[in-house]
């Protein structure tokens, strides 16, 4: 809404456009399905250790094990997933931004599609943009935040301190 008042663009594996052409987009019946387990607390016996990093402590497992559940499919996640196809077609027919980027790449690893494809999304979005930059990381989608936070906040600072200059 206030284009203007955008310095910079940090993207953290983001989904580009183009990685949604082959996508079932139409989601509405899953919404409902998940909306449903949710409400009745069964979310709760899908939300396995497994999805936590093993050097978690059990007490913060079972902290974040109560933040997946109540926030899963909140209504942000909810508004996105129903509007998906059109935020999609808002992007692709838009101009793109003219602002610095720097974006985190993973290997696509989580989202059903292999590493050279992931990564070519960016590339072929970002095409002919200037002042882009970009990091790989040999991780998956879900997991970069996590393993890599380090390295993500370091960069963050860095690209955000030289914003404006």
């Amino acid at each position: 809404m206030y284009p203007e008042d955008v310095a910079g663009i940090v993207g953290i594996d983001m989904a580009f456009p183009e990685s949604y052409d082959d996508m079932n987009t139409d989601v509405s019946g899953e919404v409902r399905l998940i909306s449903a387990v949710k409400a009745t607390g069964l979310i709760r016996l899908f939300v396995g250790d497994n999805m936590f990093p093993d050097t978690d402590s059990p007490e913060d497992i079972a902290l974040e094990r109560t933040l997946v559940c109540r926030n899963f499919l909140n209504k942000c996640h909810k508004s996105e997933a129903e509007n998906i196809k059109a935020s999609v077609k808002r992007i692709t027919d838009g101009e793109k931004p003219d602002v610095p980027m720097f974006l985190y790449l993973t290997n696509g690893e989580g989202t059903g599609v292999s590493e050279e494809e992931w990564q070519g999304f960016e590339k072929s979005y970002t095409e002919g943009m200037a002042n882009v930059q970009s990091e790989s990381f040999d991780c998956g989608h879900s997991e970069i935040i996590q393993k890599e936070h380090d390295s993500l906040v370091n960069g963050i600072r860095e690209f955000i301190s030289g914003l404006g200059k």
